[in-house]
This record gives structure tokens, sequence and C-alpha cells, in this order.
């Protein structure tokens, strides 16, 4: 690991610490399999989370993956989504997953994007399905949302994505647009607006987490 990679690893370690007692080397995944509910996401138009984020398990290893860049967690979370999709989404054509994008500059910092990750071990179990890491784009450098109010994440991720589309890949695709934790919605419903309004005829969010 990049010696500034690991500093920042680090420092989000120091600012965002883990409380929930469990080793995530211990958490294997029928762990996580065992925790598996699909629930309605309200504050999102047509998502649903896969895990609940107050488990501690689900917990430790969401912020192991975030804020240590331990990779190999994603492939945990990529079999449960490869699951959800072959559960509920196998009758259906043109699927695309997209992952929620980091800014530029957090992805240099973090030297990864988690979700990315979740989403490639997912198409790594399901080999036909197609995913895109650049059709959605973000475009701020957005203050991080974890700390802010309901009213302030909002106004923070206003007008922060957009869809670059030179194939067409909209046209007749089912979008599952996939982020790691949801807390209020508002990067994922940003994040759709922005699919929607780019020409996008179905777009299902998909959180690992809520």
């Amino acid at each position: 690991m990049h010696m500034l990679t690991r500093i920042y690893y680090e420092l989000l370690a120091f600012l965002f610490p883990s409380r929930t007692g469990v080793v995530w080397e211990q958490i294997q995944y029928e762990d996580i399999a065992a925790r598996y509910a699909i629930t309605t996401i309200y504050s999102v138009t047509n998502g649903v989370a896969l895990l609940p984020y107050r488990d501690p398990r689900v917990r430790e290893l969401l912020w192991t993956l975030k804020y240590r860049g331990k990779k190999s967690i994603a492939k945990q979370f990529g079999t449960l989504l490869a699951h959800y999709i072959n559960e509920q989404h196998t009758q259906k054509q043109n699927l695309l997953l997209v992952p929620v994008p980091l800014s530029q500059k957090r992805l240099r910092e973090r030297g990864f994007n988690q979700t990315e990750s979740i989403v490639r071990a997912c198409v790594d179990k399901i080999p036909h399905l197609s995913y895109s890491s650049n059709l959605l784009v973000r475009t701020k450098d957005n203050e991080h949302q974890a700390r802010l109010s309901r009213k302030k994440r909002l106004e923070n991720i206003k007008g922060a994505f957009a869809v670059d589309d030179p194939d067409n890949m909209l046209a007749d695709a089912h979008i599952i647009l996939v982020d790691d934790v949801v807390t209020t919605g508002a990067t994922l419903a940003e994040a759709r607006s922005a699919l929607i309004q780019a020409g996008a005829r179905q777009v299902t969010c998909v959180a690992i987490a809520h």
C-alpha cells in the first residue's frame, strides 16, 4: 500500500473509530448471509437494502472495507449482491450494475472505490452480468456525508453526479445502482435522479446496508 494511502486510512480510522467489538477476520460469509433481509429504503424511489447496518458484524465489515482498505471483504458483499440479483432479477434482461462513484480527489486518497469492488465481486459470480464504472461520474468533491445532518446532506450532494453515456448504455438497460451504506438516502437519490434525467428508463437502487 502506498505510504500516502496508508496515512489516509490511519487518519480515517482515527476519525471514524470502530466500536463494534467484533474482529473482522473472524466473520464468515455465512454470518453475513444469515442476516440477509431485503428492506425498503423509503427515502429512495425504488430503493432496497440487503443488510441491517445496526448489526455489529455487518457494520464491522463495512467499516473495515471502507476505512482500512481491506478489499478482500468486498467478496462477501459481492456474493450477497449476486444472490439478491439471482433471486430478484434473474428473469430481467439487460441488467447493468452501476456503483455510486467517488470523487477523483477521494479516489486518489483512498486508492479504490469500495462499492465498485463489491460490484466487481458480484460480476465475478454472474459472468454474463454487465457493469459500468464510468457511466456515472462524480462532479464535486463533497464534504464527507457521515457527520452532516439530513438537511446538510441534501445540500452537500445536490448536483454531485453527471452521466457520461457515449455508447447509449441507458437506452434499454435496467440499471441496478449500488451503494455500500445508506443513511438518509440523499446520495442514492441524487445519483438515481442524474441517471433518470439522462434518459434511464428503470433504475433500482440497492444498498448493501441501511
